[in-house]
């Protein structure tokens, strides 16, 4: 059986606990509480050996960029993923240096004829 929900909206009523293979593909970085999030990920699935997580990269300007994006996760040697909060100074910065890149891309050579 394949159920598919939002665990930003809470608690997901149709699956019981320690019951389910959970894959969450690029949602954690969404969620305003981060611990309740995983919380039911881990209710759900009883054993880590039942978690998949995907995570937006913190190097992707997505991790930086995305208005409600909230937290990045950064991955170790070990496979271990962090979840990191993105800081409105974070998005700003990287906004400006993708501004001022694209400038002097497109800027026109030369001068006005």
């Amino acid at each position: 059986m394949t159920v598919v929900a939002d665990i930003t909206q809470g608690l997901i009523p149709d699956i019981a606990d320690h019951s389910a293979v959970v894959f969450v593909s690029c949602v954690i970085e969404y969620v305003k509480v981060l611990d309740g999030a995983l919380r039911r990920i881990a209710r759900m699935a009883g054993r880590p050996d039942n978690v998949f997580i995907v995570t937006v990269q913190p190097w992707t300007l997505t991790a930086r960029l995305y208005p409600r994006a909230r937290w990045r996760g950064t991955v170790d040697a070990a496979q271990s993923v962090t979840m990191q909060p993105v800081g409105l100074d974070e998005k700003l910065a990287v906004t400006g240096t993708l501004a001022l890149a694209l400038a002097l891309a497109f800027w026109p050579q030369g001068g006005r004829r």
